[in-house]
């Protein structure tokens, strides 16, 4: 979703179903590798978005997981992630 104003955070959502409920992270984090490998965040740019968070998010049934990183743009007009995984 893009804000309406430049200096609001952006959101990514990409949403994945899970057939056992004990899949829900796995596919909570399949869906922050999607929104990742397909760089959907680009879009971002060209509205001069400074700060996203991408949302994984897995549901089975009435159950649900998920996943989120943030993510800012440097210096160099890339996105990079706030806080590295360790």
């Amino acid at each position: 979703m893009v804000p309406k104003y430049y200096d609001f955070r952006g959101y990514i959502f990409e949403f994945k179903y899970a057939d056992k409920e004990k899949e829900l992270n796995e596919k909570a984090q399949d869906g922050l590798l999607q929104i990742e490998d397909k760089k959907y965040y680009l879009a971002f740019k060209e509205h001069n978005i400074k700060n996203i968070t991408i949302i994984g998010i897995a549901f089975s049934g009435k159950s649900l997981e998920l996943c989120s990183k943030d993510m800012f743009l440097n210096e160099n007009d890339e996105y990079v992630y706030a806080i590295e995984d360790k």
